[in-house]
């Protein structure tokens, strides 16, 4: 409990706390003041208990007929401008730079939120319905091809498409070498022609080959594909 401590000795002491006074009254003016430092006798709550209406009726027994009596709730009213900074709460709350946090915080929460906001409806983009057909592409790669002289690569190519077609069909390790993987084709292939397919593998590891011949080695392995 609470209890009044004061400079002033002019007051009697109603109620008190063992050497502490925690109601008294004093005079002011024309009038009485009564200081009390617990509020809950004066509450709805606290009326209801015993002996708490008594010492209110006793109070205001001495007020004069006609007199005014005037409450004055210290919690509701003005306090003392030395706040106690307790914690980032009251720091954020009862500071300066606590107050420039907060604003600054909520600038920068409705820039972004204004910068979210759809002013409109979306339009949709434009889209390009003209598609390329698949002949374009492999004649672009081509052309690519053809700049970058890149006829030995296009020959790999060719090499390993054919093992790995025949490979997977039969079910052949196309790693192995040419002649023993003929072989080994033969043994599933009985009409296989070995010397054209050989051959047509050794071509399509040479070094040195023009695009003609380039050209007429392709439709060969096309044809073997089929």
């Amino acid at each position: 409990m609470g209890y009044l401590d004061s400079q002033r000795a002019d007051f009697a002491t109603l109620l008190a706390a063992g050497p502490y006074p925690v109601l008294v009254l004093l005079r002011q003016g024309n009038g009485r003041v009564i200081l009390c430092a617990a509020t809950n006798p004066f509450s709805n709550t606290g009326l209801k208990q015993a002996g708490n209406a008594e010492l209110v009726l006793n109070l205001l027994a001495g007020i004069p007929q006609g007199g005014l009596v005037w409450f004055d709730e210290w919690h509701h009213g003005v306090r003392s401008e030395s706040i106690e900074i307790s914690g980032p709460d009251s720091w954020l709350r009862y500071t300066p730079a606590g107050h420039s946090l907060l604003f600054a915080a909520g600038v920068v929460f409705l820039a972004l939120l204004l910068r979210g906001q759809i002013f409109g409806r979306p339009i949709s983009l434009a889209r390009d319905t003209q598609r390329r057909s698949p002949l374009e592409y492999i004649t672009a790669i081509a052309n690519l091809n053809r700049q970058a002289g890149r006829r030995r690569h296009v020959l790999r190519q060719y090499y390993q498409q054919i093992k790995r077609h025949f490979g997977r069909r039969y079910h052949i390790d196309p790693t192995l070498p040419d002649e023993q993987f003929v072989a080994e084709l033969s043994r599933y292939h009985p009409n296989l022609d070995q010397n054209a397919l050989s051959v047509l593998l050794r071509r399509l590891q040479e070094m040195n080959i023009n695009e003609q011949e380039m050209i007429r080695l392709a439709g060969e392995v096309s044809d073997w594909l089929l």
